[in-house]
């Protein structure tokens, strides 16, 4: 079986005729480090959730070695001590959904359907005689969503998402279009709803009154809150981007469902991932076979090295192989067909 792995680096470099080092655009899906970035989309989502706006300019111009998940997460711990954080953090959600809601329609209007994820799919599946192909994504947006819909089907609903006998898609880190429902607090909800303000404001105003369930839901539109039975109301499903991320968010039903998938593994083929997440490869090292080769896919010779280098030290115990050269080349070079089909 094979198991695809994609970060961040994969939809930063997801349009074919657009590679990174040849095209600049306000539009590109963004890395971890440039979420809070001086783009014009950026700045104006943030003062459309105004309360994360006090702690946008430390995530956007970070002093020394700091990085956008280090400060998240200095923020999170404080959120015990400093009440306001829980509600800056709550923004975040919001801002991450809404401004990559937007970010992804026009990338995608630039690549006229056309990407790297699309062309992937096609040839693991035209080459791949194992099914399912198992695919794991770290990334929020929805274009592996668009690529299953181009080649197999549409997801219904959060379950149908690993209930598919030709691939299973697991979004451990949740996705743009996931609501997570809050559980029933009808006196909070008749607040919201008769308070004048936008919902997801609110909402944000109300964070600490609300408490989450395991119930997740699709939404077909950026900041939308309400689902399930009586219009309950959610929170973007999308986990708030940490160094030492030591949660999923998704149903636990995926988390188990994989953990059984992983043993039957006989390929893995890892694009744009840093392999840094260690709740996920503890359970690489816990559960895919050692005799299932891997191909590390990023931007250079030096980032797949390092990924190698991570997996290694989580106790990864596979053969690896390095691809330097991107997302797209790897692509185009056809270099997927190679790595998928089965030996002869």
């Amino acid at each position: 079986m094979l198991l695809i792995v994609f970060g961040a680096g994969a939809s930063y470099d997801s349009i074919p005729s657009l590679p990174p080092n040849q095209h600049s655009s306000q539009y590109r899906l963004p890395l971890a480090d440039q979420l809070f970035d001086n783009r014009p989309l950026f700045k104006a989502t943030a003062q459309e959730f105004s309360r994360c706006l006090p702690i946008v300019p430390f995530l956007h111009r970070r002093v020394g070695n700091a990085s956008v998940e280090s400060l998240l997460e200095e923020y999170a711990g404080e959120s015990k001590t400093i009440p306001e954080r829980i509600k800056q953090l709550a923004a975040v959600r919001y801002y991450l959904q809404s401004m990559l809601f937007e970010c992804q329609r026009h990338w995608e209007d630039e690549a006229l359907g056309q990407t790297n994820y699309i062309a992937l799919l096609d040839e693991a599946l035209n080459y791949c005689n194992a099914k399912p192909i198992v695919i794991v994504t770290f990334n929020y947006d929805t274009l592996i969503e668009r690529a299953i819909r181009v080649r197999v089907e549409s997801f219904g609903d959060v379950p149908s998402y690993i209930s598919g006998s030709v691939v299973k898609l697991f979004k451990l880190h949740g996705s743009i279009n996931w609501l997570r429902q809050f559980k029933a607090t009808p006196p909070v909800f008749d607040a919201i709803k008769t308070s004048g303000i936008r919902a997801p404001s609110a909402i944000i105003e109300r964070i600490e009154s609300l408490e989450l369930t395991e119930e997740y839901a699709l939404v077909n539109k950026a900041a939308a809150y309400q689902m399930g039975p009586g219009n309950n109301f959610g929170l973007p499903a999308l986990a708030i981007p940490l160094i030492n991320k030591n949660s999923y968010e998704c149903p636990r039903a995926h988390v188990e469902t994989l953990s059984t998938l992983l043993p039957e593994v006989t390929k893995l083929l890892i694009v744009g991932w840093r392999g840094t997440e260690a709740h996920f490869t503890s359970t690489l090292a816990r559960f895919v076979p050692s005799y299932a080769p891997a191909l590390v896919v990023a931007e250079n010779d030096v980032a797949a090295q390092q990924t190698v280098g991570n997996l290694q030290r989580a106790g990864v115990q596979v053969q690896f192989y390095t691809q330097g050269q991107g997302f797209s080349d790897f692509v185009l070079g056809r270099h997927v067909r190679d790595w998928v089909r089965p030996k002869r």
